[in-house]
């Protein structure tokens, strides 16, 4: 089953599926275009400097190869980020391999007493959009899960 999804974030994107025949590219628009390919593990990927910084707005086609991991090193950064494109832009997403969030830290344990116990420590995100954006997930994209909790301890009687 193939899922295409559109996501707007900030801005309105008006859609009307106009593409070139089998290429998944809308139609020249006004705006440069940049083509990036993952086609190798890797992490904290942000699409703005992959893209070469630009100044002005453009459009991105962003393909994720079949068996590629884009993950995250920390919960605080997203495994794939657009980062800070400049207003107008926007990203097409196709996505035949993993994108997956850093996942929390476990909770700490208890002593004797079952003090110092604690929950584990929230994951990360997958994604970060910051302009308009169309994705078509042939793959999987996974927010990183919650650490477990932290048990109790086992006390020892007199």
């Amino acid at each position: 089953m193939r899922l295409v999804l559109q996501v707007v974030c900030l801005s309105l994107v008006v859609s009307l599926g106009l593409a070139f025949p089998g290429s998944g590219r809308p139609y020249p628009s006004i705006l440069p275009h940049v083509d990036l390919v993952i086609s190798a593990n890797t992490n904290n990927y942000n699409v703005f400097t992959s893209a070469g910084s630009p100044a002005s707005a453009i459009t991105v086609t962003l393909t994720i190869n079949a068996g590629v991991l884009v993950g995250s090193t920390s919960t605080a950064v997203a495994a794939l980020d657009t980062g800070a494109l400049p207003v107008g832009s926007s990203i097409t997403i196709i996505n035949n391999g993993t994108v997956e969030g850093a996942g929390g830290n476990g909770g700490g344990g208890g002593g004797q007493t079952n003090t110092g116990l604690s929950a584990g420590g929230s994951g990360g995100p997958a994604l970060v959009l910051h302009c308009p954006a169309t994705i078509t997930n042939n793959g999987n994209i996974w927010g990183g899960g919650g650490g477990g909790g932290g048990g109790g301890g086992c006390g020892v009687g007199p």
